[in-house]
């Protein structure tokens, strides 16, 4: 019996508009047969493809803006531009940060890959003044009052945490004789707050009455980072549980303050 016909060859792909043109020479007949000349053509063109790409990462990096320094809760950009790397968290569509420290940016990857890492040398070591900004961290909860420590000021991280006061007064400038501590604020929430006194010899007086001030980091029972629904109250992605804070506004919905309800 015959042998069966073996299948046609497929037809090789042209090379015409193959990257490894920008490396190698098109015609190798006319190439000097030189493996010296050869490897040096090779490496140079590699290198300066190599190069290229550096330059194209770079420019990605430039094209956002990133703060040297970022605080608990801090908003470092959106998702689309970076990526959320250790010491960074995503909340909505925007990469924040969850611990104080340096911004370490990994262009080797699209989008850069962005995390934050502690620095010490950057650390504050003078003490907080009347109106400066301060990231606080909730220690302990009374029915009158937060207790807080100050870790950061105006951005930069305390070198030693200052002790400080929330009264229920200075909690919003509204109806203040109905605020309850326990549905503002919880232990280990980050808050933004302004210094408005420097109290006694303790602790500082800090206010939240501004609509930009308040919990901006909280984690629910089950360790999840709650999400923002309006200026009283989080969620847990998790199990869709409502717990009352009061809430900063998030940079997100400057432009749409009604969805802050």
């Amino acid at each position: 019996p015959s042998s069966p016909t073996p299948p046609p060859r497929r037809r090789r792909q042209s090379y015409e508009s193959h990257p490894v043109d920008d490396i190698l020479p098109r015609d190798f007949s006319s190439y000097p047969l030189d493996a010296s000349l050869f490897t040096t053509h090779l490496s140079t063109n590699w290198e300066h493809a190599q190069q290229s790409m550096q330059q194209q990462m770079a420019q990605a990096v430039g094209a956002v803006t990133l703060p040297e320094l970022a605080v608990p809760g801090q908003r470092i950009g959106s998702i689309g531009e970076i990526a959320s790397g250790p010491g960074t968290h995503v909340w909505g569509t925007s990469v924040h940060a969850s611990i104080t420290g340096a911004l370490v940016v990994d262009a080797s990857q699209a989008p850069p890959l962005v995390s934050v890492r502690t620095a010490a040398p950057s650390l504050r070591t003078m003490q907080p003044e009347v109106g400066e900004l301060v990231t606080c961290r909730v220690t302990r909860i009374s029915p009158r009052q937060a207790h807080l420590e100050i870790i950061c000021v105006n951005g930069a991280a305390m070198h030693e945490p200052c002790s400080a006061y929330l009264h229920k007064e200075d909690v919003r400038d509204f109806e203040t004789d109905k605020v309850e501590m326990h549905k503002c604020f919880r232990p280990g929430d980050i808050v933004l707050a302004r210094i408005t006194s420097l109290g006694d010899s303790r602790a500082y007086y800090v206010t939240t009455k501004e609509d930009e001030l308040g919990v901006v980091f909280a984690q629910s029972a089950h360790g999840a980072t709650m999400q923002p629904l309006s200026w009283q109250e989080m969620l847990c992605p998790l199990t869709k549980t409502r717990e009352m804070r009061k809430v900063a506004k998030p940079e997100s919905l400057d432009e749409n303050p009604e969805d802050m309800g």
